[in-house]
């Protein structure tokens, strides 16, 4: 066990050692000043496992040490005993406050520092096994990170909920459809900013975040017996067995969109994941041009509906802004009221000439 032990009296500094050395601790680190002592965790091959910090020190004291040594990443969950012969609540509370894990009093008491030391050596311990587990699973991570390794443009075969599908069978599955008695529709969904989706998440995660977005659809949308493939770049294309009305579009675009922002933060995204929805059209069934047509323009409805939006805020843009009305003078009502008032007003009565 690899300690470092810090305070600025020589004495105390020497009497710690010694005990630690008694109780069979011997690779010990000595330093008389937290600037000493955070050259030392600069300097050191292998990180250290425990720290005594005694709280009293000039410069920088036990409690400000601690807060540094906590602010580094290898040292954020490891053992740090605060050494003070103080008694009082509030330095006890600053040190916990810094993330202290235990304290030893002074005079040192070779069972009592015995006792911490083992306590501490034995959370060193888990310490360092929690420490290799992060390491293997983010061995593994990387490997399955790895293995679902794709591009922006790839498409990708849904799973998990009914409906879910790749792009060829659903295609497959739409070509294949009777030629009467189907009335069903198709519509297009894109994820507008899927390109600072992409670049944030993981491989691992961005197929998660699309494959729970696929569920989103199936359940706000088409429902039972709908097919919901993924094909790239953002691009969703819905089937739904029965049509579905225009107006219910932006119905659930406002059902979806909280919920796909949602769920991609979920998945580590920290911007607002936005969802464009394209106009539902009939899956025509006559022949298989009519069949590829509707696919065509189902697709195409929303690169249209993108395109009226970014014009419509490109004219709204360009406007020229309203000047403010005047008030000090009369307006046209206050002008229209004072006329009306005269053609109202009763003819004076009086003497003829």
């Amino acid at each position: 066990m690899k300690i470092l032990a810090v305070d600025d009296d020589v004495l105390a500094l020497n009497v710690l050692q010694a005990t630690l050395e008694a109780g069979g601790y011997t690779d010990i680190t000595s330093a008389q000043s937290g600037a000493e002592a955070l050259a030392a965790l600069q300097e050191t091959d292998e990180p250290f496992d425990c720290f005594l910090l005694d709280i009293l020190m000039p410069e920088m004291d036990g409690v400000e040490l601690c807060t540094e040594i906590r602010s580094m990443t290898a040292y954020q969950k490891t053992p740090v005993l605060m050494i003070t012969g103080l008694s009082d609540q509030s330095s006890m509370d600053r040190a916990y406050g810094a993330g202290a894990t235990d304290f030893v009093t002074k005079p040192f008491n070779g069972l009592e520092l015995g006792a911490r030391i083992r306590a501490a050596n034995i959370l060193s311990a888990q310490v360092n096994q929690h420490k290799q587990f992060e390491a293997v699973a983010l061995q593994w991570r990387k490997k399955l990170d790895a293995l679902n390794a794709l591009d922006l443009g790839d498409t990708i075969t849904l799973q998990g909920f009914d409906g879910a599908v790749d792009t060829l069978m659903q295609e497959n599955i739409l070509m294949r459809m009777p030629d009467t008695g189907f009335s069903g529709c198709l519509l297009g969904v894109r994820l507008m900013n899927i390109a600072e989706v992409f670049e944030q998440l993981s491989a691992t995660d961005f197929r998660a975040f699309i494959n729970r977005t696929g569920a989103l659809l199936r359940n706000a949308v088409a429902g039972r017996g709908a097919l919901i493939a993924y094909e790239g770049d953002g691009n969703f294309l819905v089937m739904s067995p029965r049509p579905i009305p225009k107006n219910r579009a932006m119905a659930y675009h406002s059902t979806l969109a909280p919920e796909i922002a949602q769920t991609a933060q979920t998945f580590g995204f920290d911007g607002d994941a936005q969802i464009l929805l394209g106009e539902p059209k009939p899956f025509q069934t006559e022949n298989t041009e009519a069949r590829i047509n509707s696919l065509t323009v189902a697709r195409k409805s929303v690169s249209m509906r993108d395109l009226t939006e970014r014009a419509d805020t490109a004219v709204a843009s360009l406007r020229p802004k309203t000047e403010p009305v005047v008030t000090g003078g009369p307006t046209a009502l206050t002008m229209f009221g004072d006329v009306s008032q005269l053609l109202t007003r009763p003819k004076a009565v009086g003497r003829s000439r």
